[in-house]
């Protein structure tokens, strides 16, 4: 799945009541579009971030890293909030130690689930002398052919075959099945009417000088 970008567009009534308002003050309109569009992001980047962070066992902080905010300038008045499409290795979630029968790791917060098959291991490092990552393993599976044959055990599992590092979901998958819609809902009411706020702002500062 792609990155998630959240964008929101000012609705043309909105947009000339602002020019009408702005009219006489320099560079007025631009500078409540600029404004506007970064508070909208910021706001936006937050509500991502606690959606995400309530769904899934990351700290809101780890969330964010996984965020981009692009603010509005001069040249363009228009911001954005991507949502990272790049897989989260599960070890970064909460996962309990090793044990004999596997390891209980929680992803989705309230659902903790043991794989029986899984190991913690760390990774040698080929291109320095400093200990590589610790991961989280599994073995891969014969296909459902190859185990009627007697090739494997009847979890279909072997002990010669390759090992693959666990990774947990990726963000904007995430936040597109929890919470996309409601946000998106949120920021194109909040977008109209911090730019009127901003408006009013500039409008009076401009007749107070």
């Amino acid at each position: 799945m792609a990155n998630q970008v959240l964008s929101v567009e000012i609705d043309k009534q909105t947009l000339d009541q602002v020019k009408y308002m702005l009219d006489t003050v320099k560079f007025g309109v631009n500078d409540a579009l600029r404004i506007a569009a970064n508070k909208t992001a910021e706001t936006a980047q937050s509500r991502v971030v606690k959606k995400v962070a309530s769904v899934v066992t990351l700290t809101q902080k780890r969330v964010k890293q996984d965020t981009k905010l692009d603010r509005a300038n001069y040249g363009n008045l228009s911001s954005k909030v991507t949502v990272k499409s790049k897989p989260i290795p599960i070890t970064e979630f909460n996962t309990g130690a090793q044990l004999k029968s596997g390891v209980n790791i929680e992803v989705r917060r309230g659902t903790k689930i043991k794989y029986k098959h899984a190991f913690v291991a760390q990774v040698p490092n080929i291109y320095s002398e400093k200990p590589g990552h610790v991961g989280i393993f599994e073995r891969n599976k014969f296909s459902e052919d190859r185990q009627k044959r007697g090739n494997s055990t009847p979890g279909g599992y072997v002990g010669r075959l390759g090992i693959s590092e666990m990774w947990g979901p990726r963000l904007s998958l995430v936040f597109h099945s929890n919470g996309e819609e409601e946000v998106m809902k949120e920021m194109s009411d909040f977008y109209p009417k911090k730019l009127l706020e901003q408006a009013v702002f500039l409008l009076n500062r401009a007749f107070n000088k």
